[in-house]
């Protein structure tokens, strides 16, 4: 919460965020929002799409409150696209999509805005083994290519091992 800027430590702790060289802590909550939706991608362990919407349009949205440049954004979602393979899908409304074209339309939707940082929440958990290592290929190649810092939440092993740095949490413990 607090290092995806949605929530901020209680008032009496000391803490510094900084992110792309921009401290965080002394932001007006507008800052903040334009900060998040400009820096930083989510994908969230259940999809959260929005129910009215098509999956471009769930896709397209973060870059549409941001205001960012329409060409753009679409060449973007053509690439998003191709690469998660969900070119067929885009018009599909959530309910007429599987779990695993949810979960790939999420992807595609934190992505969109060429995040510098992807924080994410089990993004393989409802995706079978192919779409599954697409994804951590995807998840390499935006991280080397494109030095898109990504912090990543799994319970898949496999999945951790992509990672140049991987920290434990057990027993409410942190360990390497």
């Amino acid at each position: 919460q607090i290092l995806g800027t949605l929530d901020k430590p209680e008032s009496d702790i000391p803490y510094e965020l900084s992110i792309n060289n921009t401290v965080i802590k002394g932001l007006k909550d507008k800052e903040i929002s334009a900060f998040r939706n400009q820096h930083i991608g989510f994908i969230f362990q259940f999809h959260q799409l929005l129910p009215e919407l098509t999956a471009k349009e769930n896709i397209l949205l973060p870059s549409m409150i941001g205001k960012f440049d329409s060409s753009k954004s679409h060449d973007n979602l053509n690439k998003l696209s191709s690469i998660l393979d969900i070119n067929k899908i885009l018009d599909k409304k959530p309910e007429f999509l599987s779990g695993g074209e949810k979960q790939r339309v999420a992807v595609a939707r934190a992505l969109i805005n060429n995040p510098s940082l992807l924080l994410a929440d089990e993004p393989t958990g409802n995706l079978d083994s192919d779409n599954a290592k697409k994804i951590q290929e995807l998840f390499k190649k935006i991280n080397k290519e494109l030095g898109v810092t990504i912090v990543l939440v799994t319970h898949n092993e496999k999945f951790s091992k992509i990672a140049r740095k991987c920290l434990v949490l057990k027993d409410g413990k942190w360990s390497k």
